[in-house]
This record gives C-alpha cells, structure tokens and sequence, in this order.
C-alpha cells in the first residue's frame, strides 16, 4: 500500500503525481471510474469520494515508460482511502 499527496506539475501541460511520505513521485493510473482534476489535484470516486490526500495498492508497470518522467508509473488496482489533506 502506498499512502500520499496528489500533486500536480505544470510538465506536459499538466501532470498529476502522488508524492509518498518518503518523497518518493508515482505516475498513477486509475482504476474505471476514479478521476483527478486537474486544476484542483482532487481525485473523486464513483460514490463521491474526493481529496487530495489517497492511500492505493498497486503494482509498478515496469515495462512501462512515461514522457514525463515524474515518477515509476503505479497501476493503481484499488483506492483503499480518500480525504483531505
């Protein structure tokens, strides 16, 4: 589990990341049904969760690369938490 901020960075036009408490950067990739927005650094739920403050499980895509180079890119395959930081 990883717990973290969602921070947003003005690289590519825009980019949200999830900072840990160790200051390790993830590129996060959601779940169906699970947004950020982008001006807010909200993320918001299919039931009307929302925050900025998140704690996910997922698996690092190693076989993945991203443009922006934030972060290792985590497939997020569960929101566990959601508030405000």
């Amino acid at each position: 589990m990883i717990t973290g901020v969602l921070r947003i960075t003005e690289v590519e036009g825009g980019a949200v990341y999830l900072e840990a408490a160790d200051g390790t950067r993830y590129e996060p990739r959601w779940p169906a049904g699970w947004r950020v927005d982008r001006a807010t650094g909200a993320l918001s739920g299919p039931d009307g969760q929302a925050g900025n403050r998140v704690t996910v499980r997922g698996e690092i895509a190693s076989d993945l690369a991203s443009v922006r180079q934030i972060g290792a890119i985590l497939d997020v395959s569960e929101v566990v938490a959601v508030g405000w930081r």
